[in-house]
């Protein structure tokens, strides 16, 4: 790495400098290369070749050896420009404690989130979970799984509600036109959207008590 201070109109002049859009710098700037020293860089500024590096304006090195990093976490990544992305990450401890905050609302939330099985009560738990989500500020990667597994959750959810459901109205049904039965077994495919092809059936008994106080 090659940091040196140079005028900013000089600055501007090398081929393939980066800078950040609306930023203000100072005069002169500070440039930082990686792979080409910045004298050679401003002995001749048209060149295309420094293209090749990476070379930016910067208003501090913050660190002198990249030991003093220790770990960094991407936060967040985005394009700015047609073919510039800017990344946003954390380092040494507050990389630490963004890595902890992501395993804490793993094991505290999501586990527990997926254990659980389709109940109104739950309602409350799963939109809690949604919300505080979206206030972490945790690692890119973590994000993007926590998302899939999610995701992967609410479509389970969705196919535990419908066969709740689909079991009450058999319930329903069958005491509504048999008001003498005091029992009854039904058999409930795994997958309501393909009840009448799936060879694999799961039965559902019911006590009588209990069918009578959720049918009438």
């Amino acid at each position: 790495m090659f940091p040196s201070d140079v005028t900013l109109s000089k600055a501007r002049e090398i081929e393939g400098v980066r800078a950040m859009f609306g930023e203000t710098y100072p005069d002169p700037v500070r440039v930082v290369s990686i792979g080409m020293a910045v004298d050679k860089l401003i002995s001749d500024v048209s060149t295309k070749d420094w293209w090749k590096y990476s070379i930016e304006f910067c208003r501090g090195t913050h660190v002198e050896r990249i030991g003093e990093i220790k770990e960094l976490t991407v936060l967040e990544e985005s394009g700015i420009a047609k073919g510039i992305r800017r990344i946003v990450a954390v380092t040494g401890q507050d990389a630490t404690e963004v890595r902890q905050i992501a395993n804490n609302f793993e094991r505290e939330r999501l586990v527990r989130l997926e254990r659980m099985s389709y109940s109104p009560e739950n309602e409350k738990f799963i939109k809690e979970t949604q919300a505080e989500f979206g206030k972490l500020t945790i690692s890119l990667l973590n994000k993007k799984a926590f998302v899939k597994r999610k995701d992967t959750h609410k479509q389970q959810k969705e196919t535990q509600k419908v066969q709740v459901n689909t079991a009450i109205n058999l319930v329903n049904t069958h005491f509504e036109q048999n008001t003498t039965s005091t029992s009854f077994v039904a058999k409930i495919s795994p997958k309501p959207s393909s009840m009448s092809h799936t060879r694999t059936k799961t039965k559902a008994y019911t006590s009588s008590a209990s069918i009578s106080q959720q049918a009438r």
